[in-house]
């Protein structure tokens, strides 16, 4: 197996796989460091992968299979940082923005028939232009009704969104109408990228037009 990895740069590892970027700069193997033998449903599930990619979510292209053992499989380069390393200093109107980008995959997913389980903020990437989800090795094919699977799918990108918000937004009787905004928010049938403007539009209005991130608020309030 080393051999096939000459010339090819080692970006990173999780918890099952590691990732090796490949010799093009553009495209990723992902080898897992166990392999995994694939029974009849989950060989299905792999190979159904391959149709659903889109510009936001990071599925397959190609499986490296053999005698039903999936070793790896290649994907797209996607250029960024972990989301909750970058959010305070996100502008939140362009998070917005590039969120509803997002959300219309979520919805062509969800279309697919796939449920997006453990999305979190550790695999959402994030350069300033554009939102990426990794890693979809727990997502699975579901019979549930259409209405309610996208529902499931964009609340879990929008939770990840209303912690990020929860935890990096500094707590104190400055922030604290902003806060209690945020809590309506998780009882709202409302969008992640909505929910972000309406954020970004009462930060300007309470606070300034010049407080568009995290950390200017941040900022702005412990200088008090």
């Amino acid at each position: 197996m080393k051999s096939k990895y000459i010339g090819r740069r080692y970006i990173g590892q999780g918890q099952n796989a590691k990732c090796y970027l490949l010799r093009d700069q553009k495209h990723v193997y992902k080898q897992f460091k166990e392999p995994l033998e694939l029974f009849d449903l989950e060989l299905e599930r792999y190979q159904y992968f391959l149709d659903c990619i889109n510009d936001s979510v990071c599925f397959p292209y190609k499986l490296n299979i053999k005698n039903n053992v999936l070793y790896g499989y290649y994907l797209d380069y996607v250029l960024g940082k972990r989301l909750f390393t970058v959010f305070s200093s996100s502008i939140l109107s362009l998070l917005a923005q590039h969120s509803l980008v997002l959300e219309k995959d979520i919805i062509d997913i969800s279309k697919k028939h796939i449920l997006m389980i453990d999305v979190h903020d550790q695999n959402i990437l994030y350069n300033y232009h554009k939102l990426s989800v990794i890693d979809i090795d727990s997502y699975q094919i579901t019979n549930l009704p259409l209405l309610q699977l996208q529902k499931y799918n964009l609340n879990s990108y929008k939770e990840v969104i209303l912690d990020l918000l929860e935890s990096q937004i500094v707590k104190s009787e400055d922030t604290k109408m902003l806060k209690e905004e945020l809590l309506k928010y998780y009882k709202n049938n409302i969008l992640a990228s909505e929910m972000l403007y309406k954020i970004s539009d009462l930060m300007v209005s309470l606070y300034g037009k010049d407080i568009q991130t995290v950390n200017d608020l941040n900022q702005l309030v412990k200088k008090k």
